[in-house]
Formats: structure tokens, C-alpha cells, sequence
């Protein structure tokens, strides 16, 4: 196992290479909004929000406020505090048993509500393809954790094609490599039927069909793969395999303030700003009442961090069920070293859904953290924390995400990286009383030493 890290920005990051970051000219003949979004971006543990709930209670009575986490424990939290702290009116809208769609409550909610004083706290899947509500202006929007930006929908249509050609069709171009998809004109109705249909064979389709129904989201197809699945154009490339995406527009972010940390490195914030023209501002009225805006020495002293892999080519599934001299895999190698370095020490080890070992599954001193643990704040009694985790994006999104004007180092510090850091900031380290030592283990030096770079030069 390697411990020496001695790293600058400089060597960290690979260059991106130059290219011409598309926007969405041919859409220019249009009117379009001006959007603005707020943003505070934070550490984790520096009190995003905590400093938000502050300030909804001194505003309690010149605004509405809609708060959406992304998930319900933070939705609980945080409209216990509202309520505890004397909040005249605020609500929880949740599927549980309830008969009614949250949409649908949603909309009756805000149709019923004042003007101002009321408080109501969603997920963001809740609210995330909510049309336009009444009365939206009298409500102030924090939106608590970065959405995920994208989506994927890959669907074989070698058997019937016309699943989708009778309800969709090639839209403008975005540049040569990819293009907008559009529903074709008077279909968006029976578009609509085919994903409420119980058949069977729309299921591969509904979440595709949802998404192109959204007003929220644009969808994107490469040109290629259309015209070589669907117009069946002559090619090596056989497969009947074609894969969309999807992408949020900012229009239902208008005026909204989004709080997380590393937002600036985020996929939204840079397809935002890229593509849509976004203005970002800082909310400095939160911002102001963080603890810290950036991890310093307090973190970077308390923090060791070491890695299993000194090879450039960063960590995969492929290597980790690799076997290695002894007979056992690289991943497996990996799991008896965490347990031997950490000793007798209660860890925390994040792997993914499709792994397990014996040695890891066995040992009561090992203590699974979900891969997904954003706001989670039950593991900072924990000084260590192990990762056996490969997240790469498959070749085909990965091709999409590029058609868009991302690069691959973009995407793996949006998702690989900021994942690792979400998890790490579940420890000892979120504690501000905390004084200990936190010992952090990540498969290869490239990702370790970017933890270096966010946790303050570990």
C-alpha cells in the first residue's frame, strides 16, 4: 500500500482539451428566458443547512418557502426543526400511505396557500417534474444537494422499431455528432397513453416516454445511432441497442438557490452555464453564515490517506475480479489489506451493489456505508473508512456525455470523485468538536490524490 502523496493542482488534473463548448444556438431564432440561480457552495459539514433553516425562520412571514432534499430522513430532519422551532405553518408532502400522487397534493397545496408564512419540505423527486403551480412568485425555492443532471435510456428496438418512430423524431441538430429528439407533431397525447399503458411491450419505453413528456428535460440521441438502428443505414454496427439521454433545462430552477458543496464542478452547474447560458449568483446571505468555505489545515491535519493501485489507469470492476498470483482477486487482495491495516478498529467500507466478500461481510468491525450517503450524519463517530469502489461511466454514456461537450475528466470529478468525497464526509471529519485522526483508503493514487486536493492538502 502507497502513503506518500506529494501533489500540486498542476499534476493533478489532466489538461482538458481545447474544444468549442456547444450552446443552443439553433434555438436562438426563440424568445428565451434569462435564468438566474443562486448558489451556496460549501463544504460538507460547514452548515449549508443549518444556515438555511436559520434563515427561513428570521423570513418566516415575507416569503413562502419550498425546501426539496434528496432524500426523505433529510426531509424529516429538517421539517422537525421548522416545527419545533415554532414555524406557524409548515408541511411534508410524502407518498406514504396516501392515495394521491404527491404531484397531484402538491398542486392542491399551493392552490390553498397564503401569500406568505407557509414552509413545505419535498424530495426533489417529489418535485422534480412538477409543472408550473399557481402562484409560484410568493415562493422562495431552495433545492438542498445537486440533482443528477443526466439520465440514461438504452432500448432494443431491433423487433419494432416503431415504438418509437410512431411517436418521435429527430429534432435540430446540436452539432455533428448528436441531436435533439422531438415528439412528433399531434402524437404527444397518444406519447402520453403509451406510458400509462400496463402493456408489456411499452415497459422497456416508459421512463424514455416520461422523460420526453417532461417540460423539465430535454432528451438527445447521437445521430449516428439513430440513423443506423432506426433508418437502418449500412453499417458494421448491427445492434438494434440504441441509447438516449436526457438532460435537465434550468427553467424550473428560475430564481431557485441550490445548495451543495463543490457545485462549481458539478455537471448541472457546468450544462447550465455551457449550454443554457445560466447566470450564477452566490447567496450571500447563507454563504455568509457557513462555518468555513473551504476545508484548511483543521481538516488536512486530521487526515491520512493512502491507496492500494500506483498505476495510471485508475480503478475498474475489470481489474478489481481480476486474479491476482495468490488466487485471489485484486479486489479481494484489496479487502484483506483494509481489514489488516485498520486492525481492530470499528471501519466503514463502501462498495459496489454488484460485490461482496466474505472478509468484509464477516467482520464486525467492518460497517457498510451506502454508496449514496449525502447528508447522512450517523457514521461520525467512525475514523476510518475504506473504498472497494469502481464508478466509471459505460463506453456508451460516456460517448453521450462527450457528444455534449463534457470531458472524461469532468464527468469522473462530477460523479467518481465527488461520490468518494460525499462518503468521506460521513466520518469523524464532519464533526467540528472532533479532534481525531481519520484514515482514509481509496483504490488508486489518482483519486487519492485528489481527496488531497479537496480535504485542504491531506
Amino acid at each position: 500500500m502507497n502513503t506518500n502523496i506529494q501533489t500540486t493542482a498542476e499534476n493533478i488534473l489532466v489538461p482538458v482539451v481545447q474544444q468549442e463548448y456547444i450552446t443552443d444556438s439553433s434555438l436562438s431564432q426563440f424568445p428565451k428566458l434569462v435564468i438566474s440561480i443562486s448558489i451556496v457552495s460549501g463544504p460538507c459539514g460547514s452548515g449549508k443547512t443549518h444556515a438555511l433553516l436559520n434563515l427561513i425562520k428570521e423570513q418566516e412571514y415575507s416569503s413562502n418557502h419550498l425546501l426539496a432534499f434528496p432524500t426523505w430522513l433529510l426531509c424529516e430532519q429538517s421539517h422537525l426543526e421548522l416545527a419545533n422551532s415554532e414555524f406557524d405553518m409548515v408541511d411534508i408532502i410524502n407518498s406514504k400511505g396516501q392515495k394521491l400522487a404527491v404531484k397531484s397534493r402538491m398542486t392542491t397545496y399551493f392552490n390553498d396557500c397564503l401569500d406568505h408564512g407557509h414552509a413545505l419540505v419535498v424530495t426533489w423527486p417529489g418535485y422534480e417534474d412538477l409543472p408550473y403551480f399557481r402562484n409560484k412568485p410568493d415562493w422562495k425555492i431552495y433545492i438542498d444537494e445537486i440533482p443528477q443532471v443526466s439520465a440514461f435510456y438504452p432500448v432494443d428496438v431491433s423487433k419494432n422499431p416503431q415504438l418509437l418512430t410512431d411517436f418521435i423524431e429527430l429534432g435540430h441538430s446540436i452539432n455533428s455528432l448528436i441531436a435533439k429528439v422531438s415528439i412528433k407533431e399531434g402524437c404527444k397525447h397518444k406519447l402520453k397513453s403509451a406510458s400509462e399503458s400496463t402493456d408489456d411491450g411499452y415497459k422497456e419505453f416508459k421512463a424514455l416516454f416520461r422523460a420526453l413528456l417532461s417540460d423539465n428535460k430535454d432528451v438527445f440521441v447521437l445521430i449516428e445511432d439513430w440513423n443506423v438502428v432506426i433508418n437502418k443505414a449500412k453499417t458494421k454496427n448491427k445492434t438494434g441497442e440504441i441509447t438516449f439521454i436526457s438532460m435537465l433545462n434550468p427553467s424550473q430552477f428560475n430564481g431557485s438557490t441550490i445548495l451543495a458543496a463543490n457545485i462549481e464542478q458539478s455537471l448541472l452547474y457546468k450544462w447550465f452555464e455551457r449550454f443554457h447560458n445560466v447566470n450564477f449568483t452566490h447567496h450571500k446571505q447563507i454563504s455568509s453564515n457557513l462555518r468555513y468555505t473551504h476545508h484548511g489545515d483543521e481538516i488536512a491535519s486530521r487526515t491520512e490517506i493512502y491507496y492500494c493501485i500506483d498505476e495510471g489507469r485508475g480503478y475498474s470492476k475489470y481489474f478489481r475480479d481480476t486474479g491476482a498470483d495468490d488466487g485471489l482477486t485484486y479486489g479481494n487482495q484489496m479487502d484483506n489489506i483494509a481489514v489488516e491495516f485498520f486492525n481492530n478498529e470499528d471501519f466503514l467500507y463502501v462498495v459496489n451493489k454488484d460485490y461482496s466478500n466474505p472478509v468484509l461481510d464477516s467482520s464486525k468491525l467492518a460497517h457498510q456505508l451506502p454508496v449514496g450517503s449525502h447528508g447522512q450524519n450517523d457514521y461520525q463517530d467512525f475514523n476510518a473508512i475504506y473504498f472497494n469502489l469502481a464508478l466509471n461511466f459505460p463506453p456508451k454514456q460516456l460517448q453521450l456525455l462527450k457528444a455534449l461537450g463534457f470531458t472524461a475528466e469532468e464527468a469522473r470529478i462530477a460523479v467518481t470523485y465527488e461520490t468518494f468525497y460525499q462518503c468521506i464526509m460521513r466520518t469523524s471529519l464532519r464533526n467540528p468538536d472532533s479532534n481525531d485522526t481519520v484514515k482514509i483508503i481509496v483504490p488508486d493514487k489518482k483519486t487519492a490524490a485528489y481527496m488531497c486536493l479537496l480535504l485542504g492538502g491531506a
